[in-house]
């Protein structure tokens, strides 16, 4: 007799399920405490396809702990609700890596190839890696050195480029937030970086192909 389709699909389910809890990794006793699941395997996943993001903060809401883990089929998510641990996470910028989260950004917004991702993010979380070098450049750049003066310069060029856009406003306006930050960089920025003759102030077709 042949199967329905309802019933193939159930079975599938099940076999996709036995197979996830079997081979699922026991929690790591320095982990943060795990997020229970009604349903194991299901449930997380079922309330962010409901929920979307809004999920997390419906979770934390019911959670206890100021961090906490939800296991989304072997893709861990640690949640951070304390103020004081999220301090502290900040400060340990090279015992956490974000490149599990920023390779595929990058892949989709810059276009490159798997050769160009990997020289890129290649021991990324250390200090001879990416983010050591954004350090190091940030901790250049904000030393009170001679040759700063310049730096001193163009930011007090943004600044008041920026009084000037801000203080000309009315004072009742209905404006998209996003896109009104948006066109402020942009004009606080580029005017200041390219002066008068600025190809963005004086087409600001521009700033939509950006």
């Amino acid at each position: 007799m042949a199967l329905s389709n309802l019933t193939i699909g159930v079975v599938c389910c099940v076999v996709v399920a036995i197979v996830a809890l079997a081979t699922r990794e026991t929690p790591d006793a320095r982990e943060p405490p795990y997020v229970k699941e009604t349903v194991p395997y299901f449930s997380h996943i079922y309330g962010l396809l409901k929920h979307g993001l809004r999920y997390f903060d419906l979770v934390s809401a019911q959670q206890p702990h100021p961090i906490f883990t939800i296991d989304l089929s072997g893709q861990k998510n640690y949640i951070v609700t304390s103020p004081e641990l999220f301090q502290a996470v900040q400060r340990n910028t090279t015992s956490l890596s974000f490149s599990p989260a920023m390779i595929p950004a990058f892949r989709r917004m810059m276009g490159f190839d798997e050769a160009g991702i990997e020289l890129i993010f290649r021991d990324a979380h250390t200090e001879n890696g990416m983010y050591g070098e954004i350090h190091k450049v940030q901790k250049a750049s904000l030393r009170a050195l001679p040759g700063t003066e310049s730096l001193d310069e163009l930011c007090t060029l943004i600044r008041a480029k920026l009084l000037n856009i801000v203080n000309k406003l009315p004072s009742s306006q209905t404006i998209d937030l996003y896109a009104w930050v948006q066109d402020l960089f942009m004009r606080t920025n580029n005017s200041a970086c390219f002066g008068e003759k600025d190809p963005f102030t004086l087409d600001p077709s521009l700033n939509s192909t950006f």
